[in-house]
């Protein structure tokens, strides 16, 4: 039977992901060693595993009983089942980075430097998100950014056809946010944002039949009408709490490893702040990653990838700077 199986000593990340199993309907296992871990695993291979990788000393000990006792390219290990939980960003965590057992990075609720101890609701609502992350973990395909969100979510869906598109989107976006009362830097830093993942869909996933990406040297600013191939699904959703965007490209050439070596890079604190314009701003995807909640990346090779974020509403920009964060990759052959 499919369970959620926990490596930590931390007494913390029980209490935060046994209900995150209840809410799941998955059974709970706490395995207290890594060899018990990869015991269970052997008797269920569909287990989703949690593990605690705070250092690196205790990450390297994970990883070497996974080696003698499974396998680290084993059949029986799926990425896309396996949770790292660590209170460092990923910018410090070079180790998980370069992880050839990393799937996803759940981030510790209140580890951040500016935080303030989560209250209960927040902390309800985290586990309520970290459920439906593992339950779509769980059905083995993590495409469709409305399977993240309760029944009662609002969904737009606009197909970018030509880039010139996004300059619209991107502040027509911004001012809705405004409208539902998004902070304002908040509402500039997420439209920068979903600028960044539009130009990244429209200029960088595109690859030929050698797998050369096509418009590398094209300059951003450049009109384009987009191929049936190359046009580009954006959606947002938001349920009053937590705002939703997704970028669909049906290309499929994500590769995982360049990607988790961007996001670990270490920037000065000024390289993240957000420029007052919108359009254009150009943010890295790095930069984007270090001021959204939730990041999920889904690629099925030679086909397409879907670039998912996630924003909590927050009453300040500090609140939310400090909001609940998530890394997720699945990658399908």
């Amino acid at each position: 039977m499919m369970r959620i199986i926990l490596l930590s000593e931390k007494p913390e990340d029980r209490a935060f992901f046994e209900p995150v199993a209840r809410l799941a309907n998955l059974p709970f296992v706490n395995a207290g060693t890594a060899e018990s871990l990869c015991a269970s695993l052997l008797q269920d291979p569909e287990a989703l595993l949690v593990v605690d990788v705070s250092t690196e000393q205790i990450y390297k000990k994970f990883e070497t009983v996974v080696a003698e006792k499974v396998g680290l390219y084993s059949d029986t290990v799926n990425v896309n089942r396996m949770f790292f939980v660590a209170g460092e960003d990923l910018q410090t965590l070079n180790y998980v980075a370069e992880s050839d057992l990393f799937g996803h990075l759940i981030m510790r609720p209140g580890s951040r430097e500016v935080s303030a101890a989560p209250d209960q609701r927040t902390i309800a609502e985290d586990q309520a998100r970290t459920s439906r992350l593992f339950s779509v973990a769980a059905s083995d395909r993590g495409f469709g950014v409305e399977r993240y969100f309760g029944p009662n979510v609002k969904i737009q869906e606009i197909m970018v056809t030509k880039a010139s598109q996004k300059k619209t989107i991107v502040e027509s976006l911004k001012m809705k946010l405004l409208e539902v009362g998004f902070h304002s830097r908040a509402a500039t830093s997420i439209a920068t944002a979903a600028d960044e993942i539009i130009m990244n869909a429209i200029f960088d996933a595109p690859t030929d039949d050698t797998g050369r990406v096509m418009y590398a040297q094209t300059a951003r600013s450049t009109e384009m009408e987009l191929s049936e191939r190359a046009r580009v699904s954006f959606k947002i959703m938001f349920d009053g709490t937590v705002l939703g965007l997704s970028v669909l490209d049906q290309y499929g050439s994500l590769d995982k490893k360049k990607l988790l070596g961007h996001l670990a890079k270490s920037y000065q604190n000024d390289q993240f702040k957000v420029k007052a314009s919108v359009a254009g701003a150009g943010l890295g995807i790095a930069n984007v990653f270090n001021t959204c909640g939730g990041m999920v990346f889904c690629c099925e090779m030679g086909v397409k990838t879907e670039v998912m974020l996630f924003y909590r509403k927050a009453k300040s920009y500090k609140e939310f700077k400090d909001q609940f964060r998530f890394l997720s990759t699945f990658m399908y052959l």
